[in-house]
């Protein structure tokens, strides 16, 4: 997906999301009785998920439906309970060393509720099902390259010329920026900064 490139150009919690998922997604083992470790693995990533970000709640909804599935022995259940709370544990630290801010950051918000309306729903909010979206769109165009290979090669060139033409527009505009704001524009501020010599300054 041509916006995966977009947010690898600048650092922020959910854009290590697709990373994690996929390790994720690669501890669901075919074999149970022979994936104990993974098991482990598999609960580490997912505390390691939730820090980053809220929405990888999903990707502990979609691991839990997967464990009924396959009717996980509870020893495995444990196994990946304690991989999560492994992988969480830094946020329970921080929460303690800092009168447990985020948690109660959460209870005011669904306490009082917020002001702000959300007039779309962008993709960041899906980052950690990126991998499976991925595996879908593959089977997709594997589908239809068996049906019809010329309209699979089609179809396949169609996505990657848009895809393309996304990611350049996506490089004109430094995300999460105001337009017309750029790396150049930025390297602008701070040489009038170095040149000004001012002890105090704010940047908004």
């Amino acid at each position: 997906y041509p916006s995966l490139v977009t947010y690898t150009r600048f650092v922020w919690n959910p854009n290590f999301l697709p990373l994690f998922s996929s390790v994720v997604l690669f501890c669901w083992p075919r074999r149970i009785g022979r994936a104990t470790n993974l098991f482990l693995l598999l609960g580490l990533f997912l505390g390691f998920c939730l820090q980053l970000h809220y929405q990888s709640i999903l990707l502990i909804i979609l691991s839990k439906v997967w464990f009924i599935a396959k009717k996980i022995k509870f020893f495995n259940w444990f196994s990946v309970f304690f991989g999560f709370l492994t992988g969480f544990f830094p946020l329970i630290i921080f929460e303690l060393r800092h009168n447990f801010y985020n948690s109660r950051t959460i209870f005011l918000l669904f306490k009082s509720g917020t002001d702000k309306v959300i007039n779309s729903f962008d993709f960041y909010y899906l980052l950690v099902l990126a991998p499976f979206f991925a595996i879908l769109l593959g089977i997709l165009f594997s589908k239809i390259l068996n049906f019809n290979r010329i309209l699979g090669i089609f179809l396949i060139s169609v996505y990657l010329v848009l895809a393309l033409k996304e990611i350049y527009f996506f490089s004109l505009q430094a995300p999460g920026m105001p337009k017309g704001w750029s790396y150049l524009g930025q390297k602008k501020v701070v040489n009038i900064i170095l040149t000004e010599d001012k002890k105090n300054y704010n940047i908004a």
